[in-house]
């Protein structure tokens, strides 16, 4: 029994450092948040190539959308 209980004592400690060493959602988001910014300022095509959805539709502030070729387009020329 008390073996029993060691193990379930050290199997939980072990699940509760996995659960903990987990990124937080709110983590996740700010980091892809830098990456697209620095993607923008440095024109990184390969990174909206990856990073942006298929469906992806920008709207700027003026109302005209752009899809996801366009806004790669965009960036591409930037580059050059």
């Amino acid at each position: 029994m008390k073996k029993a209980l060691l193990f379930a004592a050290i199997f939980c400690c072990f699940v509760a450092s996995a659960f903990t060493q987990a990124t937080p959602p709110e983590q996740e988001v700010a980091t892809f948040a830098n990456k697209l910014r620095e993607a923008g300022r440095t024109n990184d095509v390969a990174f909206f190539e990856t990073a942006l959805a298929p469906e992806y539709i920008y709207s700027n502030p003026y109302g005209t959308t752009e899809d996801r070729a366009a806004v790669i387009d965009y960036f591409r020329k930037l580059k050059e």
